[in-house]
């Protein structure tokens, strides 16, 4: 029956921003080897927001530089370095336009490796109810993706040898609570894409 792993918010943004080969390498084994990856439609569309943010936030610190390098270069003796690094600051901008432009792409492409898991009005109120109750994972977004999250696997857990939630958030989600009531359902909570990829690769026997 194969393997399924959970992902949320944090697993698209690094996606999307290459923050490591791992990303890549756990959706490539959706095509090779019985492993299905899920991941809440909330969390893809809060990563959307978040990878936008990271750029904005880029661009307003590369303006900065701008305006710094713009009143260093009036000085003679750093004109020439000054020049070099507007030459490869602009380089720096195009590139992230560019990597901009294709966020929507690598959205897309998870959407389409991925079972996306709809936002049902249950895993909002109840995700509502965790946050005001101050139980784990505690943040608002948080609570709703873990609701949504919940819910998937209740219904889809039986339909696999081995189910596993994958979650960069230790702060939040690691927590007695939280680990019981995954294990109740039979289902292993881990917070690298390392160590997923390792415990995926040992289930479906890939040396």
């Amino acid at each position: 029956m194969g393997i399924l792993v959970v992902v949320e918010t944090n697993f698209a943004v690094g996606y999307c921003m290459e923050q490591g080969h791992d990303f890549r390498y756990l959706l490539s084994l959706t095509s090779k080897h019985p492993l299905t990856v899920a991941i809440p439609e909330y969390s893809l569309r809060e990563a959307k927001t978040t990878v936008l943010g990271k750029f904005r936030d880029s661009y307003e610190q590369l303006s900065h530089t701008r305006v710094l390098l713009r009143e260093i270069g009036r000085s003679e003796y750093a004109r020439d370095l000054v020049d070099n690094a507007r030459t490869m600051l602009s380089g720096l901008v195009q590139l992230l336009e560019t990597k901009q432009d294709s966020l929507k792409q690598a959205l897309n492409l998870i959407a389409n490796r991925c079972i996306v898991i709809p936002h049902s009005p249950v895993a909002h109120v109840r995700g509502l109810m965790r946050y005001i109750g101050s139980e784990p994972p505690f943040k608002e977004s948080d609570c709703e993706i873990y609701e949504c999250i919940l819910e998937f696997l209740r219904g889809e857990v039986d339909n696999y040898d081995h189910a596993i939630v994958l979650t960069f958030d230790k702060e939040h989600f690691d927590n007695v609570e939280i680990r019981d009531e995954l294990a109740d359902i039979g289902v292993d909570l881990v917070f690298t894409v390392g160590d997923c990829i390792a415990m995926g690769r040992y289930a479906l026997g890939i040396t």
